[in-house]
């Protein structure tokens, strides 16, 4: 199939996407520009941890396995795309960015140069290199020895590899999940929540936190039947979807861990309340994106910078789920709703732990019970 192409450069990668301006499953390959702002996160994430080998199981573009190569320090990177188009325009990206396509082989230990390199006829010593595979995602992990790092960028719900990816993650590996089925995940549609995710939804304010927690907890089932305990990393809600990086910890004692943290919350659930991320891990990606924008000053940098700001700050507070000032206010008929700033100085003299939420712009994570937050408000 011919279609028209338009150059577009993201990060250190020059690719060619589909020339249609129109996002849509329609198109032969599907690069969505919202998405940005995730692969900049995911790429900053990875750059935390050298020398994985990746596999980028469905890469459309090839794009985000691109900027691994050229911006990151991996091991070795596989991207895979079932669709052939897709897999046609990986090989013809990896050109374009002087990065060796190799054919993919499921026995790790051999590879083939694809035909259009023209560079360099030793795989091994190619200084940027991807294997390419046009095959089914599942069939992919099973035939493989497995990875460090697993990337599920899916459209919808995740569930039809994540088994094959639990099987294929290495001890202290990380798989990264989307999900943008956030109609089931966060109330709209609760029966196909609980067909899909075991679990039952709540359309409120906190409805996007309760549907990551969910998604969380089913990968976690998930691994808990082969002995692996998924522990999130870095995990969070944005606009039609939701991303969680869970690391893989072997054995029975950490699994059993995992398990007791499946609790129902505030009428929905089960689902997982734990921590959603390592500070320490989030503080290290705030610290070094705030000086990767300062360096390039472009709106991108400052909104992944401000962003895990946000993220680092909200991560020190073990609690589940938060307060809407604007949903209290509705709920307890308040009708002039205090600065946000004058609601957290006045549960921090009462020394509570507070701190914004990236789920919520009106939304406030603290230490503090509805009450002592609506007397908050209602002291102004």
């Amino acid at each position: 199939m011919q279609f028209q192409k338009r150059s577009i450069t993201e990060g250190k990668a020059r690719i060619l996407i589909p020339k249609e301006e129109k996002i849509s499953k329609k198109l032969p390959v599907f690069y969505n520009p919202r998405m940005r702002f995730t692969r900049d996160l995911t790429i900053l994430f990875v750059r935390q941890f050298p020398g994985l080998s990746i596999c980028d199981a469905m890469a459309g573009s090839g794009v985000r396995a691109i900027r691994f190569a050229l911006e990151c320090r991996p091991k070795r990177i596989v991207a895979n795309d079932i669709n052939p188009i897709a897999y046609s325009l990986i090989r013809q990206n990896c050109e374009l960015n002087g990065i060796s396509p190799i054919i993919h082989n499921e026995n790790s230990n051999s590879y083939s140069l694809g035909n259009n390199t023209g560079k360099n006829d030793d795989a091994h010593t190619a200084k940027k290199a991807i294997e390419i595979a046009n095959t089914d995602a599942t069939l992919l992990l099973l035939k493989s020895s497995g990875f460090d790092f697993i990337d599920l960028d899916v459209f919808g719900s995740p569930n039809f590899v994540l088994d094959a990816a639990v099987k294929r993650i290495a001890r202290g590996g990380i798989i990264a999940v989307t999900a943008t089925d956030t109609a089931a995940l966060c109330g709209t549609s609760p029966k196909a929540c609980r067909r899909k995710y075991w679990a039952t939804p709540k359309r409120d304010a906190n409805m996007h936190e309760t549907g990551l927690r969910i998604l969380i907890r089913k990968v976690q089932l998930i691994g808990a039947q082969y002995e692996k305990a998924l522990i999130p990393i870095c995990s969070y809600a944005k606009e039609h979807y939701m991303r969680a990086f869970v690391q893989c910890r072997k054995g029975k004692e950490a699994v059993d861990a995992v398990l007791k943290e499946h609790k129902e919350h505030n009428g929905a659930g089960p689902l997982w309340t734990g921590s959603l991320n390592d500070p320490s891990l989030i503080a290290k990606m705030a610290a070094q994106a705030k000086r990767e924008g300062k360096r390039a000053g472009t709106g991108e940098s400052r909104e992944l910078s401000s962003f895990l700001t946000i993220l680092r700050e909200e991560s020190s507070l073990p609690v589940v789920g938060f307060h809407d000032i604007h949903a209290l206010a509705k709920k307890h008929r308040i009708g002039s709703i205090p600065r946000s700033d004058a609601i957290i100085s006045r549960l921090k003299k009462k020394k509570h732990r507070v701190a914004a939420t990236h789920f919520s712009p009106t939304g406030i994570r603290t230490t503090a019970n509805e009450e002592e937050v609506i007397r908050a408000m209602k002291i102004c």
